[in-house]
């Protein structure tokens, strides 16, 4: 899986799951967020900065369907 850059569409974030990254003494977060459009793509924020996008169903049983 890797974070990249992808085309844009005319889509928005949904459903947010919040990573949470630790390495000694420092603490972060990663926030992947669904597309509306396109199930198994994820956008990855940091400091509520998009750092790219992300192609994968591994999350998806994560995110509860209503």
């Amino acid at each position: 899986m890797k974070v990249k850059s992808k085309a844009a569409h005319h889509s928005d974030p949904t459903h947010e799951i919040i990573i949470r990254l630790k390495y000694k003494s420092k603490e972060s977060n990663l926030y992947l967020m669904q597309d509306s459009q396109r199930k198994t793509e994820y956008w990855v924020f940091w400091h509520k900065i998009e750092i790219g996008r992300i192609d994968t169903e591994v999350f998806n049983s994560y995110i509860e369907e209503k």
